[in-house]
C-alpha cells in the first residue's frame, strides 16, 4: 500500500515537472513569430515560388484522394463490399502512416536529443532531465509530424466531398488525427532513447544496416504479398475477398491505426457517441504513451546521454596514446610513466 502511494507521488511528481516546461513551449513560439516577421525581408519570389509549390502539391494530392474515393463509390459491381473496403484501405492508410511517423520521431528525436548543443546546454542549468526530455520530444514531433498533417488534409477534405458527411466530420476527425499523432511520438522517442542506452556505439552502425535491411526485406514480401490482384475495373467478389485477407492484419484492434479508422468512419457515418468513444481510446493511449516515455527518461536519459557521449572520449583518448608511443618510437623519446611530457 505504502510503495503504490509512494510511487503515484512520484509520479504526479514528474508530471509537475513536466508541466513547468511552458518557458521553452513560449520560447519556440516567439521563435516563430520572429522568423514569420523576419519573412518580410525575403525575396517575394522566393515566398512566391515555395508557397506555389506547397498549394501545388496540397492541390495534386487533394486530386488524387477524390479521384480515388470518386473511382471506388462510383463502381456498381462493389457496392454490396464497398464499407468494409473503405475500413480496409483506410486502416491500411493510417498503419503506414503510424510506421512512418515512429520512424521519422525516433530519427529525429535521436538528433534532437542526443546530437544538439541546445541540450547540452539545458542539462548544465537547474532543469529536470525529464523535462529536458519531453521539451525537445515535442520539438521532434512538431518537425516531424507535419508533413504528416499536411498529407491527411486533403484527404479527409476529398472524402467529405465525396460522401455526405455532417458538418462536425472536418474539424473532429482533424482533431482526432492531431491527437492521435502524439502515439508515434512517444514510441519514436522511447525507441531512440533505448537504442542509445542498451546498444554499444560501436555496434550501432551494424543494427543501422541491419535494421536498413530487414526493412528492405519487409518491403519485397509486401510487394510479393500485394502482387498478383485484380485490375480495379474488373472486381468480382472473389477478389474482394482475396484482398481483404491480404490487409487483414490491419484489423488487429490493439492497432491504434484501427483506432483512428474506426473513429473517423463513425464520424463519417453519422455515429457521434462511437467516434467519440474512439477519441477517447486514442487520448488515453497517447497521454499513457507520453507518460510512460517520461518516467522512462527520468530514468535513463542522463544515462543514455553520457553513454552517447563518452565512447567518443574514448576513441579520443586511444588516438592520444597511439599519437604518444608514435612520437616516442620516432624521437627516442623516454617512456615517461609521470606523464610529464603527455
Amino acid at each position: 500500500m505504502f510503495c503504490r502511494a509512494g510511487f503515484l507521488l512520484k509520479v504526479a511528481d514528474l508530471i509537475g515537472q513536466i508541466a513547468r516546461i511552458h518557458p521553452f513551449v513560449y520560447l519556440r513560439w516567439r521563435c516563430l513569430v520572429n522568423s514569420i516577421r523576419e519573412l518580410r525581408r525575403q525575396s517575394r519570389l522566393k515566398i512566391a515560388v515555395i508557397v506555389s509549390f506547397a498549394v501545388g502539391f496540397w492541390l495534386l494530392m487533394f486530386a488524387m484522394f477524390e479521384s480515388a474515393f470518386s473511382f471506388v463509390y462510383g463502381m456498381e459491381a462493389i457496392a454490396p463490399f464497398r464499407e468494409v473496403l473503405i475500413d480496409y484501405l483506410f486502416a491500411f492508410f493510417f498503419l503506414t502512416l503510424l510506421v512512418m511517423m515512429a520512424l521519422s520521431n525516433a530519427i529525429i528525436s535521436f538528433a534532437s536529443l542526443f546530437r544538439t548543443q541546445e541540450t547540452e546546454y539545458l542539462l548544465t542549468k537547474p532543469i529536470g532531465a525529464s523535462q529536458v526530455f519531453v521539451y525537445r520530444a515535442l520539438e521532434s514531433l512538431v518537425f516531424s509530424s507535419w508533413g504528416m498533417i499536411a498529407l491527411v488534409l486533403p484527404m479527409i477534405l476529398a472524402f467529405g466531398l465525396t460522401v455526405s458527411v455532417p458538418w462536425y466530420f472536418y474539424p473532429a476527425a482533424l482533431v482526432m488525427f492531431v491527437i492521435f499523432v502524439g502515439i508515434p511520438a512517444a514510441v519514436g522517442s522511447l525507441i531512440s532513447l533505448l537504442l542509445v542506452q542498451f546498444v554499444p556505439r560501436s555496434r550501432f552502425k551494424v543494427f543501422l544496416l541491419f535494421a536498413t535491411g530487414a526493412f528492405l526485406v519487409g518491403v519485397v514480401v509486401a510487394l510479393r504479398h500485394f502482387s498478383g490482384a485484380a485490375h480495379p475495373a474488373f472486381f468480382r467478389a472473389g477478389d474482394i475477398a482475396r484482398l481483404t485477407n491480404k490487409l487483414a492484419f490491419s484489423q488487429n484492434p490493439w492497432l491504434p491505426s484501427l483506432w483512428l479508422t474506426k473513429g473517423i468512419l463513425s464520424l463519417s457515418r453519422s455515429r457521434p457517441g462511437w467516434a467519440f468513444f474512439y477519441l477517447l481510446v486514442i487520448l488515453s493511449n497517447s497521454l499513457f504513451l507520453t507518460s510512460v516515455a517520461a518516467v522512462t527518461s527520468a530514468r535513463l536519459f542522463w544515462r543514455s546521454f553520457s553513454k552517447s557521449h563518452s565512447s567518443a572520449a574514448r576513441r579520443l583518448r586511444a588516438r592520444r596514446d597511439l599519437l604518444r608511443h608514435g612520437v616516442e618510437r620516432v624521437f627516442f623519446f623516454p617512456r615517461a610513466r609521470s606523464g610529464f611530457f603527455w
